[in-house]
């Protein structure tokens, strides 16, 4: 039997903890190479206080 949900998301948590977050720099480089803005959670967190 293989892990319950709790524990996959547990594993999921900490692989993401253990990635370094992205500057800002990072996220503009890549916005122009794909010609799109990705969402941040920084900016959906401002509107949602917006709203």
């Amino acid at each position: 039997m293989g892990p319950s949900p709790d524990e996959m998301w547990e594993w999921a948590e900490q692989q993401a903890a253990a990635v370094p977050a992205w500057s800002e720099e990072r996220w503009q480089r890549v916005n122009a190479i794909f010609g799109v803005r990705l969402a941040d959670e920084r900016a959906a967190q401002h509107q949602q206080e917006a709203a």
